[in-house]
């Protein structure tokens, strides 16, 4: 059985912004270098060979107990965006994948989405990955 295509609009569950753009995939990952620094996140490495970008863990949240690091790789149709957030609540410590779920979870995706927003002519699509 074949996934869903991506779809146009956010999703529950959704974990995956693919940002679709004619640019190459060296100037993806340029531009898309720039919108992550504008936006507060400091890159940990860009690898050209391998067509990716991690960047250094960031607080998200006012209280900054909870952080998450961004993960871009190129695609045959643009890039692709994903994130990892870890939390504390209480004793309780939380890592997971960012997605449109829980309250925290849903935030760090909120980070995501506003990265791919501000690539300049980049087309949005959500997807899900297990």
């Amino acid at each position: 059985m074949q996934p869903p295509p991506p779809a146009v609009a956010p999703f529950y569950k959704a974990n995956v912004l693919l940002v679709n753009t004619s640019d190459s995939a060296r100037a993806a990952l340029r531009t898309i270098a720039g919108i992550l620094q504008e936006r507060g996140f400091a890159i940990e490495k860009i690898d050209y060979d391998l067509s990716s970008i991690i960047t250094k863990p960031r607080a998200y949240t006012k209280s900054g107990s909870h952080s998450m690091h961004i993960l871009a790789i190129t695609c045959k149709t643009g890039l692709r965006l994903t994130g990892q957030w870890r939390g504390t609540f209480g004793t309780f410590a939380v890592e997971e994948r960012a997605a449109i779920t829980n309250n925290a979870s849903k935030q760090a995706f909120a980070e995501i989405e506003a990265v791919g927003k501000a690539y300049p002519g980049g087309a949005l699509r959500y997807d899900y990955q297990p």
